[in-house]
């Protein structure tokens, strides 16, 4: 009898085993799914340009926004939200647009957080170039 409990109890800890592992390379396996990132997603030209209008309404007021750190910085974080649904698109068309905008981008975050004029001017000189130039040749 003793010899049976022990197989039975042996055989449960086998089910056990086998029950709590996976196998990550099977798709039920426990493995999880991870969302695109922003800049491998594309979309319309259409949402793009209109996206980069969006885009150029905040850095204006960025800019009116002069030395005012909290104000600079706040507008500065409306940016990423807006860029992040057209970056894929206009890195897809034009990789010196995307990295233009990207440098232009940091330019202004960190200008703003600063309250650093200058610094934030030429960012913002940036991104109205790079919207000018993406926008003649794709003007959705």
């Amino acid at each position: 009898m003793r010899g049976f409990r022990v197989a039975v109890v042996a055989a449960a800890f086998s089910v056990l085993a086998v029950g709590c592992s996976s196998d990550s390379d099977s798709p039920s396996g426990g493995a999880t799914t991870t969302a695109p990132a922003p800049e491998s997603i594309t979309t319309a030209p259409s949402a793009t340009a209109d996206g980069l209008r969006q885009i150029a309404v905040v850095v204006a007021q960025i800019v009116a926004a002069g030395g005012t750190k909290e104000q600079a910085t706040s507008l500065a974080e409306q940016i990423e939200p807006i860029w992040q649904k057209i970056e894929g698109t206009i890195k897809a068309n034009d990789q010196n647009a995307y990295l233009a905008f990207e440098d232009s981008f940091a330019l202004i975050s960190t200008g703003a957080a600063a309250g650093d004029t200058a610094k934030v001017a030429q960012g913002a000189t940036g991104v109205t170039t790079a919207i000018a130039d993406y926008l003649a040749k794709y003007p959705g």
